[in-house]
């Protein structure tokens, strides 16, 4: 990465930008969805773990509107905001009757059986019921479908809710995006401090192929904010990932164990048969690659030195042969 390269974007345009980060198949899944979601004015329920990013989830979807939007949030752990804080926003986004308005519920899964009464009281209130363009978005970081079958949740609420469905897999889900969320994280920082920002390039250069296969083997369970902190950390405190893993417990790292890449690739030697050509010799090899790294196709790439398109290239041409 040059100084370049990590200067954030901030002029692309709204539609065409968007602030989940990742090139896997389930990250443009997730994108798809949102970007289908936000053309309705219908209620949406998005469901998924801590640090998964719902609240990012509803920032695109606030900047997909069409119309100047005003964003209500609810925090459904205090239910005093279900009557007060919730009525009072809304008054004043609707005052406007062009503005269009999205009501957030946060923590909809923590409401007790008297607020889900004021969640309903709520949602068929005049103020409501008087804006034309209204969007309600729940956040949820477990199944609401599994409350409503154990018998903890309303049904007729839940449907009223979720008429749109949205879920966001946790992190290890999708380790292909870890290593460019990595360097999205790196130019955020580098951005927010210019003074400091040669020397966190020049640590972050030095980070090694065993550092990012740290990152892409750990489980996180905080999902994408822990690996956001842990980022942050590793560079303001100068300590690469594989040497930060190794000291601090608190990660629960299983990986701190485990071989490193050069262990891995001396153990596994192959010598290829003399009678093979160099395409031969190249594919076998790319596979190998790929293959130490679980898929992988971006620490492939790191590894090889190569782009990670020359190698999505290759593997289209050895799908027709």
């Amino acid at each position: 990465m040059s100084s370049k390269q990590v200067s954030l974007q901030t002029r692309q345009p709204v539609k065409s930008y968007s602030q989940l980060v990742g090139d896997s198949s389930i990250a443009e899944t997730m994108r798809a969805n949102i970007l289908s979601a936000s053309v309705s004015n219908s209620p949406i329920l998005i469901e998924g773990l801590v640090g998964t990013g719902k609240k990012l989830a509803t920032h695109q979807l606030l900047q997909l509107a069409d119309s100047p939007c005003q964003q209500v949030v609810i925090d459904c752990r205090d239910e005093l905001q279900l009557t007060k804080t919730a009525l009072a926003g809304c008054d004043k986004a609707t005052s406007n009757p062009r503005r269009y308005v999205q009501l957030v519920l946060t923590h909809v899964d923590s409401l007790s059986v008297t607020g889900q009464i004021a969640l309903m009281q709520l949602l068929d209130s005049v103020s409501l019921l008087s804006t034309l363009k209204l969007r309600v978005v729940s956040l949820s970081h477990s199944s609401l479908l599994r409350r409503v079958q154990q018998g903890a949740f309303s049904s007729e609420l839940y449907h009223r809710l979720a008429c749109l469905y949205l879920h966001l897999p946790p992190l290890n889900q999708r380790s292909e995006d870890i290593v460019l969320l990595v360097k999205f994280f790196v130019s955020q920082l580098i951005a927010t401090d210019v003074f400091v920002a040669e020397d966190l390039l020049t640590r972050f250069n030095a980070w090694r192929i065993t550092d990012y296969q740290t990152l892409t083997e750990y489980d996180w369970p905080g999902n994408i904010q822990e690996l956001k902190n842990t980022v942050e950390q590793c560079l303001m405190m100068n300590v690469p990932p594989n040497e930060y893993f190794k000291q601090n417990p608190h990660t629960d790292c299983q990986q701190a164990d485990r071989q490193s890449i050069s262990e891995v690739t001396s153990s596994t030697q192959h010598f290829f048969p003399i009678e093979w050509d160099l395409k031969h010799i190249e594919k076998a090899h790319i596979l190998r690659v790929m293959n130490i790294y679980q898929g992988n196709k971006l620490l492939a790439a790191e590894h090889l030195n190569i782009s990670r398109k020359t190698i999505d290239r290759k593997l289209n041409e050895w799908a027709k042969d």
